[in-house]
């Protein structure tokens, strides 16, 4: 939708602002492996010896991948399903890069089966464009924010990393011990125990016959049917739920939901686990297993063993390869479990959640970086808000 005018902005065609070109053939057997990155419609797919294109340069997608916007400061190879920016017409290359992402390119594909962008659609469209010292303020305060961006994902990255280490010792090693025993699960600790996780927990699932006869989604449920794809990363995403009645809840106890209960994903992306945080709140939907821990059993250290490498190696002996991977309970059940004394389950448990509490405060801040980047490019990119241009 076209915004009124700014001052000192300019309207006009999108060709009159920048020109896009059909990038070129290069077969994988035409490459040769260089310093020259390869562009596809997804990101890039390769390297070469020779460029196409002399950087700095914008690259979208033409056909399969649409709306993804790339800069390069270097020469590149554009393939054939990728749209280049073969003329800025003046513009300064980062803000043509910047108003692109902004103008979401993906309205304009066609096609169901291999979405495509045709280029002259594009270029028939007016758009309405900041003079050039704006677009290098502009420029630099998307910029900027893209930096603090990086920065916090590589610090998240970095924890993440860390915490994987001291999973891997915490729940194999423990804390402290000079005294270790052999098992089938190699050397633990001498006062730690090999048993199944089906001897420490109740583990179910929502039956077949109990979904058809009893579960009906409505949008005005007070009880939410946890999928599989409302777990994420250890966490609840609760950003596309399903609702059920808390009537209909309080008929299938079994499946049911309590604080401190575990869910995990068994069928298709198998192992995403999450830990409730409340009663009466949630309930099994469909692929979704509960896993409710007995007393011997912290609850935070019952969660952290499940992303060990002892249960990662258990999914990975006992799941069934088919089209569509799955779990039964019997297996589940089965998994090997490393249980040490309580004192020294929560004294591991707090050494995680104490990882978990800083890659979770990093998310968030990534998040509001995110936002605050969305909201400067609205702003922005349409001349809501001007930047100041005296020191340019």
């Amino acid at each position: 939708m076209m915004h009124e005018v700014p001052e000192g902005w300019a309207k006009k065609k999108f060709v009159d602002f920048s020109v896009l070109q059909r990038g070129f053939d290069l077969p994988v057997q035409s490459r040769v492996t260089g310093q020259i990155p390869v562009i596809a419609s997804n990101g890039v797919v390769g390297t070469h010896n020779e460029a196409r294109v002399a950087g700095p340069g914008v690259v979208t997608g033409r056909s399969g991948t649409i709306g993804k916007v790339q800069y390069f400061e270097g020469d590149y190879w554009p393939l054939n399903t990728t749209l280049y920016v073969k003329e800025f017409k003046g513009n300064l290359p980062e803000y043509v890069f910047r108003f692109l992402q902004y103008t979401r390119l993906e309205r304009f594909a066609t096609g169901t089966g291999v979405p495509t962008l045709n280029r002259n659609v594009v270029h028939n469209e007016e758009v309405i464009v900041a003079p050039i010292p704006e677009q290098k303020k502009i420029a630099e305060v998307l910029n900027s924010v893209d930096e603090a961006i990086t920065a916090t994902k590589a610090v998240i990255d970095q924890t993440k990393q860390v915490k994987k280490g001291l999973l891997q010792t915490l729940l194999t090693k423990g804390i402290g011990h000079t005294k270790f025993k052999q098992t089938e699960l190699g050397e633990i600790p001498e006062s730690w125990k090999v048993t199944t996780l089906g001897e420490l927990a109740d583990i179910t699932k929502l039956a077949g016959y109990e979904y058809t006869k009893h579960v009906e989604y409505v949008d005005d449920g007070e009880v939410i049917a946890l999928r599989a794809m409302n777990i994420k990363e250890g966490k609840l995403d609760l950003k596309d739920i399903k609702r059920i009645r808390k009537s209909v809840s309080d008929e299938l106890p079994r499946s049911k939901l309590f604080m401190n209960d575990l869910i995990m994903s068994y069928v298709g992306t198998i192992g995403e686990v999450a830990r409730i945080d409340t009663s009466d709140k949630y309930h099994l939907a469909p692929n979704v297993a509960k896993i409710s821990f007995s007393e011997v059993v912290d609850p935070s250290y019952g969660f952290h063993n499940m992303h060990s490498p002892t249960t990662k190696s258990e999914i990975s002996r006992l799941v069934t390869t088919t089209s569509q991977p799955s779990l039964s309970m019997g297996k589940i059940r089965s998994f090997a479990f490393l249980l040490p004394p309580m004192s020294e389950q929560k004294e591991v448990s707090e050494m995680l959640n104490s990882m978990d509490r800083e890659i979770w405060s990093q998310q968030e801040t990534l998040a509001q970086f995110q936002i605050l980047k969305s909201g400067l490019m609205s702003d922005l990119l349409t001349g809501r808000k001007r930047v100041e241009v005296q020191d340019v």
